[in-house]
């Protein structure tokens, strides 16, 4: 079975953040079980990446920063065990030029040929009351130790 993938990240909203980018990566292959076989073979294209960085901007009373960046990805499977899954984490840059997470997300890449639009809900780890303090003043929130799992 081949599958081919073309879209775009457009943006992010509701992120109160600056200087937002995204880092992406296709998750096709099960990281958690034991096995030899790679179902999921990547042909052509890039299957990760970093958008570039967007300024966060205020439209419509509600803060966005637009990517519009492309995806483009084509597959050879030999079994639809694993579908395609979009990892996605959003880092903010400060004015130090410090990067910090600014959330992670997963959405399933839908099995269905056609044009669809996906949002995918981020997230972050909320800390304890000494990590809170501590970011708000020197920055450093804190991050999953293995994401991608």
């Amino acid at each position: 079975m081949e599958v081919h993938l073309v879209g775009e990240l457009t943006k992010a909203v509701d992120i109160d953040l600056p200087n937002l980018h995204c880092h992406w990566k296709m998750l096709t292959e099960d990281k958690t079980e034991k096995h030899d076989a790679q179902h999921w073979v990547l042909i052509s294209g890039a299957d990760e990446g970093f958008t570039q960085i967007s300024a966060a901007s205020a439209s419509h009373n509600q803060a966005s920063a637009v990517w519009n960046h492309p995806l483009d990805m084509y597959y050879a499977s030999s079994s639809v065990k694993k579908w395609p899954h979009l990892y996605i984490e959003i880092w903010s840059q400060d004015n130090f030029g410090r990067n910090d997470i600014a959330g992670y997300g997963v959405v399933l890449i839908p099995a269905v040929p056609g044009t669809h639009e996906l949002e995918c809900v981020i997230w972050r780890p909320y800390g304890t009351f000494m990590e809170r303090l501590s970011a708000s003043f020197l920055g450093g929130w804190p991050q999953l130790t293995y994401p991608e799992k």
